[in-house]
């Protein structure tokens, strides 16, 4: 890649180190591929941080590995972490060139990949490309292999997201009808005498159910939410379900029946369902992306922002 002088400095291109110019030849400078390290050695390393589970993560550039055979490596990027206590290694080259990588880059990480104990993975990462000698190489060898470029003018990206849309209708509260029998023969009334049921009108969100001591626990809007999560299914067929409670629980009553100003609850049940359904996006790449990543293997493209963040993940 060539590019027009200024020279000697570092250039900052949507917040990251843009090109390292350090040698002139006939006027132009010529790109030493550092820039592309550090670009991914940071993008990757932002995704590894945000993904979660992962301790003692450490990503390194210009990394030296030193083989069984005895012979040390150099690797552009390498990252070093522990899931679950087992620890995991993953060497990057990095190949900033102005035409698709060809197998031999494939087969020296191959290489570096059998001669360094600790069964370290491999990942080449391309501006332009691979040819297809290396693709299938890569394929065989367990090697992954990704594009990483600037977003361009007029690009599209086409989407699809699930969207999960639950539904919830027919609350009912189910009333300790003997709870209630037992305070009027307190208050003194005859134990069949109507007692006015009620919560006030209010809506999900402000009806409140209390413990023994009169203290909030929940929401009647908790409870409703939380039937979904007894579903592992992103799709729910119309059904009516119920929560009982373990434990003494009361709804204020006050305001129907001054007389009886909680009521003793069994359990809440409702009518719920939940649909799927599939919205397809098309949209400006350059609008909300100033990077793509693309999983050759796979076929799949993520974006990442102008912080380095992932707008749509790729792993």
């Amino acid at each position: 890649m060539t590019i027009e002088p200024d020279a000697d400095e570092l250039v900052s291109v949507h917040g990251w180190e843009g090109v390292i110019l350090d040698t002139r030849r006939q006027g132009q400078v010529t790109n030493t591929g550092v820039p592309y390290e550090r670009l991914v050695r940071d993008i990757f390393e932002k995704a590894l941080r945000a993904s979660g589970g992962i301790t003692n993560l450490e990503v390194e550039h210009n990394y030296t590995a030193r083989g069984r055979s005895g012979d040390e490596h150099q690797v552009d990027v390498c990252w070093r972490f522990k899931v679950g206590g087992v620890a995991y290694m993953t060497f990057v080259s990095c190949k900033d060139w102005g035409s698709a990588v060809p197998m031999d880059v494939a087969r020296t990480m191959h290489d570096i990949l059998e001669d360094v104990p600790g069964q370290p993975r491999g990942i080449i990462i391309s501006r332009h490309g691979f040819q297809s000698g290396t693709r299938d190489f890569a394929a065989r060898r367990g090697i992954i292999l990704y594009t990483l470029r600037e977003s361009e003018g007029g690009e599209k990206f086409k989407n699809s997201v699930t969207v999960r849309v639950p539904s919830a209708s027919d609350i009912a509260i189910e009333f300790d009808n003997e709870w209630t029998r037992d305070q009027l023969v307190k208050l003194h009334l005859t134990p069949g005498e109507t007692v006015h049921r009620s919560v006030g009108g209010q809506q999900d969100d402000e009806l409140w159910v209390y413990d023994e001591d009169d203290t909030p626990i929940l929401r009647v809007s908790d409870i409703r939410d939380s039937l979904f999560d007894r579903f592992k299914t992103d799709e729910i067929p119309s059904q009516r379900v119920e929560h009982r409670f373990t434990e003494p629980a009361y709804v204020h009553n006050e305001a129907a029946d001054p007389r009886l100003p909680r009521l003793k609850i069994r359990g809440i049940s409702c009518e719920i369902a939940r649909t799927v359904r599939i919205v397809r996006l098309t949209i400006g790449i350059q609008e909300v992306a100033t990077f793509v990543i693309q999983d050759v293997q796979r076929g799949t493209t993520g974006l990442i922002d102008r912080d380095l963040g992932a707008i749509v993940p790729w792993f």
